[in-house]
């Protein structure tokens, strides 16, 4: 737990790199933050090979208070390494791939708050043990931060990046 992710109805973001993963293995969690038993705000950032495409879900005590398709999977390769940023500012998601945005809208949700005071983030995995979905790939340099960052600022951090994931 850490009190600085309950980010309420304010804007966030998370961003990562991740490469490898199979289209196969329905809701793989690539972000995920919530309390097993559920408890209070809950959501997942995940692939979905139904679209195949990413997705945004938010809970309220276990039960689902939308699923959002944010983008299918166009511009990227699941071989290789791709960045993913997902942020809410002023109550509009976006989701930007290899640094081109594919999806904005406002949050349907409306100003969902998601403070949750027992919450734990999960990289990687989904905060309910019995149903881990697992992302199946390899994801790297992960964050999130209490800020959103602009179009033009998750372009450069693209182009700044992606040497970092050229061979040699």
């Amino acid at each position: 737990y850490n009190e600085d992710l309950n980010f309420g109805t304010g804007d966030f973001c998370v961003m990562a790199w991740i490469k490898d993963f199979a289209v196969n293995g329905d809701f793989q969690r690539i972000f995920s933050r919530g309390i097993d038993g559920n408890t209070g705000a809950e959501w997942d950032l995940y692939f979905s090979t139904a679209v195949p495409g990413f997705r945004f879900r938010y809970y309220i005590n276990g039960s689902s208070m939308g699923d959002t398709i944010l983008a299918n999977v166009t511009n990227m390769s699941t071989d290789s390494w791709n960045q993913i940023v997902f942020s809410r500012k002023d109550d509009v998601v976006q989701l930007h791939i290899n640094g081109s945005k594919v999806y904005s809208d406002p949050f349907q949700f409306g100003p969902a708050d998601l403070t949750n005071t027992n919450a734990r983030l999960y990289v990687g995995n989904r905060f309910t043990p019995s149903n881990s979905s697992a992302f199946n790939g390899s994801i790297a340099l992960a964050r999130i931060s209490v800020t959103a960052p602009t179009a033009a600022q998750i372009a450069k951090i693209y182009r700044d990046e992606k040497a970092l994931f050229q061979d040699g």
